[in-house]
């Protein structure tokens, strides 16, 4: 439903949209999107990707949907800006993101001159991102980025939505871990 083609009782910024893993979700040499208004791996829930040389692994979770509002407005913990609304991204109690490079046959492989290495990625996307006690995310010598809106060579079409990242909140024994890679062979 659009602003229009329904009834005010039935508007789809009336209800917001939750995007919740509460299990294992795993994309060896791939990407998982976790998308919504509500973006929650729920406690213990586990979500991974891999990389390698040629096939950089990522995980996205945005925060985000389609809230039919053209003004930009700032309420509480959301933001709305060109007809999107930011909303909150939560990693669960003891939950993990990671992203990690592939080992075995199609290992990562630094400084060829066939391949070159394309770094993991970890988006946090949100007006708030909550890390709940003992959250870990994890992507050796990747890069993660936490804020209110992808990047524009991530999400061309949005480049100037104007969203904010107003809340980043961080619990005891919640971890953010970039340490390099070792024991790679080139």
């Amino acid at each position: 439903l659009r602003r229009g083609e329904g009834t005010d009782t039935n508007r789809l910024d009336a209800y917001p949209f939750e995007a919740r893993n509460e299990g294992l979700l795993s994309a060896p040499g791939g990407n998982v999107t976790l998308a919504g208004y509500l973006a929650t791996n729920a406690a213990g829930a586990v979500i991974s990707a891999t990389t390698a040389s040629n096939r950089p692994g990522s995980i996205t979770i945005q925060a985000r949907d389609f809230g039919g509002l053209a003004a930009a407005s700032t309420t509480g913990s959301s933001t709305t800006a060109q007809g999107f609304r930011f909303g909150e991204a939560t990693l669960g109690q003891g939950s993990l993101l990671s992203v990690t490079a592939e080992t075995g046959a199609d290992q990562v492989v630094f400084n060829t001159a066939t391949a070159a290495f394309e770094q993991s990625r970890l988006y946090l996307i949100g007006a708030a991102v909550r890390f709940q006690a003992d959250a870990v995310v994890r992507a050796p010598a990747g890069g993660i980025r936490i804020a209110g809106d992808l990047p524009e060579r991530v999400y061309p079409s949005n480049a100037t939505s104007g969203g904010r990242l107003q809340t980043l909140l961080m619990e005891a024994g919640s971890v953010i871990d970039v340490g390099g890679l070792k024991d790679l062979t080139a």
